[in-house]
């Protein structure tokens, strides 16, 4: 529990959430590319050489990805379908280990964890950009391909588990799966609370735009010094 949890984990955690908030996990434009003017004098006035050269893997626009969990059901139901997209692909690690006898210091659980490491950056960029663009309608392939495996990866598990999974879970694994449920019921309420009040709200300011050809807003300006303004124009 210490050594994994609070250990690797917990460090694996925070050093990741760090570099997302840093980085934003944004495109690399990999390809060197001569720097301008301003910012050749720039690069002469600093003197560290590994600033220099990280400035150059640098992404040219740094964006953060604010998921919004809570701000409408539907929302807050693709976030919980993506959580339990990640969390699969980190326990099918330990299940297709399982029943397949692959041991924990094979090299093709470490590639299988570098693979997923790096496709599971752009899987979440193009996730996300379908979730909260309105003009992005798919999603893109690596997405695609990623649920692919993961399916695949849920077939072995179930074709090879036949008789490894039978033991009956115990108490506080029952317990735990309840609490889970009991927090995920209690955020799709707030979820769905919010989305109420966001649509009562943007109602109201549609209708608050709204034209009404019956009592048409008439804001009456001074004649006299418009007409006045007018015939100056014309003399």
């Amino acid at each position: 529990m210490f050594l994994d949890l609070f250990g690797c984990n917990m460090w694996g955690i925070v050093l990741g959430a760090m570099t997302i908030k840093y980085m934003g996990v944004s495109r690399i434009n990999w390809i060197y590319k001569k720097p301008s003017q301003s910012e050749d004098v720039t690069a002469k006035c600093d003197s560290n050489g590994l600033v220099r050269a990280f400035s150059k893997l640098k992404p040219d626009l740094l964006t953060t990805y604010d998921w919004e969990m809570l701000s409408s059901l539907k929302r807050y139901m693709w976030v919980w379908f993506y959580i339990f997209f990640i969390l699969s692909v980190d326990a099918m690690n330990f299940f297709v280990k399982y029943v397949v006898w692959v041991g924990a210091e094979s090299d093709l659980l470490k590639a299988r964890v570098a693979i997923w490491g790096f496709v599971g950056i752009v899987t979440s960029k193009e996730y996300f950009e379908y979730m909260d663009d309105p003009n992005c309608k798919r999603v893109g392939p690596f997405f695609w391909l990623s649920s692919y495996t993961l399916m695949i990866e849920y077939g072995i598990w179930f074709k090879f588990s036949r008789g490894l999974t039978d033991a009956p879970f115990p108490w506080y694994v029952k317990v735990i799966f309840v609490t889970y449920a009991a927090v995920v019921l209690l955020g799709g309420l707030i979820a769905y609370n919010n989305d109420l009040k966001n649509n009562a709200a943007q109602k109201s300011k549609t209708n608050k735009a709204k034209y009404n050809l019956l009592d048409p807003e008439v804001e009456v300006e001074d004649t006299k010094q418009v007409l006045s303004a007018q015939n100056k124009k014309h003399k």
